[in-house]
């Protein structure tokens, strides 16, 4: 999501934001855990959530899915708040 907000931003392409914003679709609908917070570590093909791997560790929580979200914020704020 991040690559694609870049890309957007270094080139202006629409479709660079809507990739984005697609991406988010897909996390917010496939990988967010409603119940007890917080992303599951992936699904399968079928859309379903991979119970076998834990929802959290050492990386994934505190780093890559927080410095996703924190990264997000800061640029659609430099960008006046939303996606053009």
């Amino acid at each position: 999501m991040v690559g694609f907000w870049h890309a957007f931003s270094l080139t202006g392409e629409r479709t660079f934001a809507d990739a984005a914003a697609a991406s988010w679709r897909f996390i917010d609908r496939y990988f967010v855990d409603r119940v007890h917070g917080e992303w599951f570590w992936r699904v399968k093909d079928d859309g379903t959530v991979d119970l076998a791997e834990p929802k959290v560790s050492e990386w994934k929580c505190p780093y890559h899915t927080i410095r996703m979200c924190l990264e997000m914020k800061r640029r659609l704020a430099d960008a006046g708040g939303a996606a053009p």
